[in-house]
C-alpha cells in the first residue's frame, strides 16, 4: 500500500479473483496497457499543479481517457456481467480520477462509488485497499467542497487504516489530518483541535520535521480562530 496524499492516495493492484486463468490474463493486460497511460498523465497533472508548465492539457488527458473507458468496456464484456476484480475496481479509480482531472464530476462520482462497492465485496469492509477507495472519495468529495460527505468518508478511512496499519502509520496520521482541516473549513473547530492536538502529542517535543510541520499546523489554526496568543507560541517552537 503506498503513502496516501491530499490530492490523491496511490492505487495498489491485488490478488484476481476470477473464475478462470484465461480472464485473469485478459484482465490483467487489458488493465496494465489501458491505464498506464492514463495514469502517467493523472500523476503528471498532479505535480503539474505545482508546476503549471509541466501539466498535460485536457486534450491529451482526454484521449487517455477515451483509451481507458474503450479498455474497461472490453474489459467487463470479456469477464461478462458477473466478472469482478479488485483490478477492475482499480481501473474504475483511475478513470474516475481522470474524469475528476478534467472536473467531470457527475461521471467520476458513480466510478468511485462503484469501485469502492467492488472492494468491499471482494476484500471486506476492514481491508486496506478499501481504505484507499474511501479515501479516493473523501478527496473527491473534499475538492468539490461537500465537507460533509468528505468527513464521513475520511472518518470511514480514518478507522479502517488505524485498524489494518496501526495508529502511528503515515497513512493513517495523513487520512487524520486531512479529516482535521476538513473539520476546520466546515465550522467544527472542537472536531479539528481535537486531531491538531493529538498529532502534536505524538511527537513528545521532538525536533524533527514532522514535528515541527505538526506544530506549525496546530499554530495555523488558533491563528485563524484569533488566538494569536496561542498561535504565537507554537510558531516559535517550531
Amino acid at each position: 500500500m503506498r503513502h496516501l496524499s491530499r490530492v490523491l492516495i496511490g492505487l495498489v493492484c491485488c490478488a484476481l479473483s476470477l473464475s478462470g486463468e484465461a480472464q485473469a490474463q485478459t484482465v490483467n493486460k487489458l488493465f496494465t496497457e489501458a491505464t498506464k497511460k492514463l495514469q502517467l498523465a493523472c500523476e503528471k497533472n498532479l505535480e503539474g499543479s505545482l508546476e503549471q508548465d509541466t501539466a498535460p492539457d485536457k486534450h491529451t488527458l482526454q484521449v487517455n481517457i477515451q483509451a481507458c473507458q474503450s479498455a474497461l468496456t472490453q474489459t467487463e464484456k470479456e469477464l461478462g456481467v458477473d466478472g469482478q476484480s479488485p483490478e477492475l475496481a482499480n481501473m474504475l479509480e483511475y478513470l474516475a480520477l481522470a474524469y475528476q482531472h478534467v472536473e467531470n464530476w457527475q461521471v467520476a462520482e458513480p466510478l468511485y462509488l462503484r469501485a469502492l462497492a467492488l472492494k468491499t465485496q471482494l476484500l471486506g469492509k476492514e481491508d486496506a485497499e478499501t481504505a484507499v477507495s474511501l479515501n479516493n472519495l473523501a478527496v473527491f468529495y473534499d475538492a468539490q467542497d461537500k465537507l460533509s460527505l468528505a468527513i464521513q468518508y475520511y472518518k470511514a478511512a480514518s478507522i479502517v487504516l488505524n485498524k489494518t496499519q496501526g495508529p502511528a502509520d503515515e497513512n493513517t496520521l495523513t487520512t487524520l489530518s486531512n479529516l482535521a482541516a476538513v473539520y476546520e473549513r466546515n465550522n467544527q473547530p472542537d472536531e479539528a483541535l481535537a486531531l491538531y492536538l493529538q498529532d502534536v502529542a505524538r511527537f513528545d517535543n521532538q525536533n524533527s520535521l514532522e514535528a515541527v510541520l505538526s506544530l506549525n499546523k496546530l499554530a495555523a489554526f488558533y491563528y485563524n480562530q484569533n488566538q494569536d496568543d496561542k498561535a504565537e507560541p507554537l510558531y516559535l517552537r517550531a
